[in-house]
């Protein structure tokens, strides 16, 4: 399942252009054959030299003792930021080659980005590694959530504007939901409930600090429907319960579509 980023404007780039990313058969799993774990990259990075290319998952580094030290800083700001809520190991990020222009996607053996990446600013790569993290393999196939949680501990980084339509939309439902607490705190509440499981405990924020503040049932069933639009992938059951409760059986479906994201500046060199 493919949850990514894709980095627009490629040509512009002679350093992009040059790379012709492969592409395997449709639904062929290369993962164990093509990728490099954090681990094992952060060993041959750091081994190198510069003027002595240095390969990783198809792609050469002419200093990589600079794409170690993005590595290395790139980490510890996903540790230090998310380090509380999700599992950082490195044998479960890899960096592997992609079609096209994607830059990273969360699959049921980890997070796997392009390395590429290692040539971009440290804190764009920990944004591309967090967010292929914070969909827990997979598991988490809202990419708005996703995105938000990421997006509430980086801000703007040069990621571009694809998803910055579902961001604000998603902040604006996360001050609904947040009570006295800021919209940061509800995304992250939210975030954690939902890689829990525990998707009744979303609508409770929700019903509790807004529907109920609601004077008619048309205000309430327009919320119901915002609250679903918000998480289409949920499976809803209210027919069997009281009136403004939900029983949730869970996911509809193990597979999502592609939501990809462009970065806004990638024409100009990566530092």
């Amino acid at each position: 399942m493919c949850y990514s980023y894709v980095m627009a404007n490629r040509t512009q780039n002679p350093e992009l252009e040059a790379d012709k990313l492969e592409k395997g058969p449709e639904g062929t799993d290369i993962e164990a054959a093509s990728a490099l774990t954090a681990k094992k990259t952060l060993k041959v990075l750091e081994g190198g030299k510069y003027g002595q290319p240095v390969e990783v998952a198809g792609r050469k580094f002419e200093n990589p003792q600079k794409a170690y030290q993005k590595l290395k800083e790139a980490l510890k700001y996903v540790k230090t930021y998310f380090g509380k809520n999700l599992k950082i190991n490195l044998d479960e990020i890899s960096f592997k080659k992609f079609e096209g222009d994607i830059a990273g996607e969360s699959t049921e053996h980890g997070a796997f980005i392009n390395p590429i990446m290692l040539m971009h600013p440290a804190m764009r790569l920990a944004h591309v590694i967090a967010h292929e993290l914070a969909h827990n393999k997979a598991q988490i196939m809202n990419e708005a959530l996703v995105e938000s949680y990421v997006h509430e501990f980086f801000g703007e980084d040069g990621m571009g504007d694809k998803y910055e339509l579902a961001v604000d939309q998603f902040r604006e439902f996360a001050k609904k939901c947040s009570g006295k607490e800021s919209s940061k705190k509800a995304v992250e509440k939210m975030y954690e409930l939902y890689y829990s499981g525990r998707f009744e405990k979303i609508y409770e924020m929700f019903e509790k600090n807004y529907m109920k503040g609601l004077k008619t049932e048309e205000e309430k069933e327009e919320a119901f429907k915002k609250f679903k639009d918000v998480f289409p992938e949920l499976n809803y059951v209210t027919e069997e319960e009281p009136a403004g409760h939900f029983g949730w059986k869970g996911l509809t479906s193990k597979k999502a579509s592609n939501d990809n994201m462009e970065f806004g500046n990638v024409a100009k060199k990566a530092a």
